[in-house]
């Protein structure tokens, strides 16, 4: 499902929030115990580009983030874990294309660095 979709000349928005819900699941509880859950996973994803009136110059990006629950059998609902949910990602770009034939790109990756269960000081 894309929420959000515009495209103008030289520029591309889209965004698109998602929701997904299993009742019985079987799961690696932090990568070592198979597990019967039931778990919710809902995020959102989005991207923006822009392309100069010439067509040399372009930037752009994307974001996405994410979050889980799940309850296994006879427990408690409890966050998932960086095993099943990544952490929130952003992208960026810069591209030069000189000669139709030719484009150079600089891009960047971020990623989040922790997992949401685990406490910020402990080695989980």
């Amino acid at each position: 499902m894309r929420l959000l979709a515009h495209r103008h000349p030289g520029t591309a928005l889209s965004g698109s929030p998602f929701r997904n819900e299993h009742i019985d699941v079987q799961s690696f509880n932090n990568g070592l115990i198979l597990t019967r859950t039931a778990e919710r996973i809902y995020g959102v994803e989005a991207s923006a580009d822009y392309l100069s009136d010439n067509e040399q110059w372009g930037t752009g990006g994307t974001f996405t983030w994410m979050r889980g629950r799940e309850t296994p059998q006879g427990g408690a609902s409890q966050q998932m874990s960086g095993y099943r949910i990544p952490p929130l990602k952003l992208t960026g770009y810069l591209q030069y294309r000189p000669t139709p034939a030719w484009s150079n790109r600089l891009q960047a990756t971020f990623f989040a660095g922790h997992d949401r269960t685990c406490p910020l000081r402990a080695s989980c």
